[in-house]
C-alpha cells in the first residue's frame, strides 16, 4: 500500500475519532427511537437493558474524555458492550419474522 501523508492526515486527524464517535451516537439514538416506537414484549425489556448499558458506557467514555483520558486507556474491554444493540436487533428481527410467519399461516388456512 502506498503511504500518502495527505490522506493519512485527512483520515486520522480531520475525520478520525470525531466522525466515528458521531456515527456511534447516531446509531445509539436510532436504536433508542426504535426501542420506544416499535419494540414490545420481552425484546423491549432486552432492548432497554442493552441500550441502558450502552448509554452508561458512552457516558463513562465522555467522562473519561473530559478528565483527559479515554475508554481505550482505562477499560478497553468495555467497548465490547457496544455490540449489545446488535444482539437486541437480532432478537427483535427474529420475533418480527416469527410473527409474520404466523400471520401468513393463519391467512392461508381454509375457513
Amino acid at each position: 500500500m502506498i503511504q500518502n501523508d495527505s490522506l493519512t492526515y485527512l483520515a486520522f486527524q480531520v475525520f478520525g475519532q470525531w466522525l466515528e464517535a458521531s456515527l456511534i451516537d447516531l446509531f445509539t439514538f436510532w436504536c433508542i427511537a426504535m426501542l420506544l416506537i416499535d419494540s414490545q414484549g420481552k425484546t423491549r425489556i432486552l432492548g432497554f437493558v442493552a441500550m441502558s448499558i450502552v448509554v452508561g458506557v458512552k457516558g463513562y467514555s465522555y467522562g473519561l474524555t473530559y478528565l483527559g483520558s479515554s475508554l481505550n486507556a482505562e477499560a478497553p474491554g468495555l467497548k465490547l458492550l457496544y455490540l449489545l444493540p446488535f444482539a437486541w436487533l437480532l432478537f427483535e428481527t427474529r420475533k418480527k419474522l416469527h410473527l409474520e410467519q404466523r400471520a401468513t399461516l393463519a391467512a392461508s388456512r381454509p375457513p
